[in-house]
């Protein structure tokens, strides 16, 4: 009877240590992954894109399994990470999308959901969703030459 009672115990205790380290290790792996995301952008010459920035692109890349990555090469093309980007089509924000949302979290999301309907409408081509989220025709030149830089920098960020 006392070793089940040790047993139940001990699982008790090691349900709480797990609970604990799962409480703990999301934070540590957040900061490290920020970290590393923002490690991967000073190398490939980006700058530093801000700690609101890494947060938003980490948020939109967890609600839409968009790579951080990919939000952040994207990011980078459209607004140089100038939150209060305005492009000559009258697009806004980090991502230059239509609405007037300057607040990197939102404005990073929404743009994120507007490149997964366009992978939605292209059949999951990135390559295409870019040339369509950038606003040109399927087959423009200068669109893919767009989305193809924005791939490229993704594969480099993911190398680093």
């Amino acid at each position: 009877m006392r070793h089940l009672i040790s047993l139940i115990l001990f699982g008790l205790i090691g349900i709480q240590i797990a609970t604990l380290s799962t409480i703990v290790h999301p934070i540590s792996a957040k900061v490290q992954h920020i970290n590393q995301l923002q490690i991967a952008a000073m190398k490939a010459g980006l700058g530093y894109p801000g700690e609101k920035i890494l947060n938003a692109i980490k948020m939109a890349s967890l609600q839409t399994g968009l790579s951080q990555e990919l939000l952040l090469s994207l990011m980078h093309s459209e607004s140089s990470f100038k939150k209060n980007a305005i492009s000559a089509k009258n697009y806004k924000g980090l991502l230059q999308i239509p609405q007037s949302v300057f607040y990197e979290d939102a404005n990073t999301l929404i743009g994120a959901r507007i490149l997964l309907e366009k992978l939605i409408i292209t059949k999951g081509d990135y390559k295409y969703a870019i040339v369509l989220y950038k606003g040109w025709p399927l087959n423009h030149p200068e669109g893919q030459r767009q989305a193809v830089k924005v791939l490229n920098l993704t594969r480099r960020l993911k190398g680093i």
